[in-house]
């Protein structure tokens, strides 16, 4: 089947490994998940989770995570 190819978005370089472990796991969907529909000037609003860069958290961060999600090892 071949393997997974990680590309970022030239513009928008965010890595979806929320919490930096090197895993892509649920971890960072709950991280994400947790700040659902926050924006850039909401009090919780964590810049990391801010996967696609536009200022808001939303479902287009959540299936960036769903794409990778598992990808890595362990």
């Amino acid at each position: 089947y071949g393997s997974v190819t990680r590309v970022k978005d030239s513009l928008c370089p965010k890595d979806v490994d929320v919490n930096n472990n090197g895993l892509i796991n649920l971890q960072d969907i709950i991280l994400v998940t947790d700040r659902y529909n926050n924006i850039s000037t909401d009090s919780g609003f964590n810049n990391a989770t801010d996967i696609q860069c536009d200022n808001k958290i939303n479902v287009i961060d959540i299936s960036k995570l769903g794409f990778e999600y598992g990808t890595r090892p362990s």
